[in-house]
């Protein structure tokens, strides 16, 4: 029962590259500063932390969700294209875990967030229907942008890629 679930979970997620998604609260998201050719080695940690400066702790957020934040932020219209800018470079494709590079444009947008704009894109960002669903509050936003954000510019001053671990 379990391998029949999370088979149809990993094809759900897969799913999730095309315009219909749904939210899995189950999925591991773990942010990892390294260098780009460390992708695949990441996509083969059971815990990336053990190896890289990783964000850890956070459940559910997935391209989608930080393609949202990025429109929250610069007030770009969401479109499928913007979060499909995410390359796979690591993983299983089938099994996960799954490794994605956060694109150029919204790793510099992230790192240039200031603290005293984190409230304003905070409520913002909790309208949208991705984190409304998984019930978000104007907190939980604030502290994830914040941490994010952090990440995104540790990553650009040590001239590093910003990874999207996710695993089930």
């Amino acid at each position: 029962h379990w391998t029949q679930n999370r088979c149809a979970l990993s094809r759900r997620l897969w799913r999730a590259l095309e315009p219909q998604q749904e939210i899995y609260m189950g999925i591991l998201s773990d942010f990892v500063i390294a260098n780009s050719n460390e992708a695949k080695d990441i996509g083969v940690s059971l815990r990336p932390a053990d190896s890289w400066q990783t964000l850890e702790g956070w459940k559910g957020i997935e391209t989608i969700k930080l393609s949202t934040l990025f429109c929250s932020i610069t007030g770009e219209q969401y479109t499928n294209d913007l979060q499909k800018s995410f390359p796979l470079v690591g993983g299983n494709r089938d099994e996960g875990p799954w490794v994605f590079e956060f694109p150029e444009k919204i790793l510099s947008c992230f790192s240039e967030i200031s603290n005293s704009d984190i409230p304003s894109i905070a409520k913002k960002w909790v309208t949208t229907e991705e984190l409304e669903m998984d019930g978000w509050s104007c907190s939980d936003a604030e502290m994830f942008i914040g941490q994010i954000s952090e990440y995104a510019k540790i990553a650009e001053t040590e001239s590093k890629q910003l990874f999207l671990w996710l695993s089930l």
